[in-house]
């Protein structure tokens, strides 16, 4: 695929690298864990994606793309939690250790949206109509994705701080 502009292709590969090898400095590595602060990333993705589809609601075919999208992530984000240790120090602090099988699950997903946004960019403005639903997709596979990974996360917190 030709782009006219080599940066619209490079970039997102240098930053989506250069964030996976900052990531993967955490893997296998504990480190404390905030309960209060688990549900920044979901608020911030609701509020994000519920004022984009605000601005511009999808019609029936993109709020089924969407829900479809959330559907598919739901399972993601349980499984990438499922693979992430958290437990308790010493001191009984807690503490979360990110898994490398949780990371090449992050960085498969974010390999296969990087493969599909640039089919959706060869196809161009012909197949417009599939490029957003992709989009509705993809919001709701991210909104399933993160929240359903932090909500696992925190119930595991919450059973370990009980006992």
């Amino acid at each position: 695929m030709h782009h006219d502009n080599p940066y619209a292709t490079w970039m997102p590969i240098v930053i989506i690298v250069v964030v996976m090898l900052l990531r993967s400095r955490s893997v296998g590595r504990e480190r404390p864990f905030n309960m209060t602060l688990v549900w920044v990333l979901p608020a911030v993705a609701v509020l994000g994606i519920g004022a984009a589809l605000a601005v511009h609601p999808p019609p029936l075919m993109g709020w089924m793309a969407l829900a479809a999208g959330l559907a598919l992530g739901v399972p993601l984000g349980w499984k990438r939690a499922k693979l992430t240790h958290i437990g308790r120090n010493e001191k009984g602090d807690l503490i979360i250790r990110h898994s490398a099988a949780a990371m090449l699950l992050l960085v498969g997903v974010i390999v296969l949206r990087q493969l599909a946004r640039y089919e959706m960019m060869a196809a161009g403005a012909t197949h417009g109509e599939w490029l957003a639903l992709a989009s509705d997709a993809l919001m709701g596979f991210a909104l399933g994705s993160i929240v359903t990974f932090r909500g696992e996360l925190w119930i595991r917190a919450r059973a370990i701080l009980a006992s």
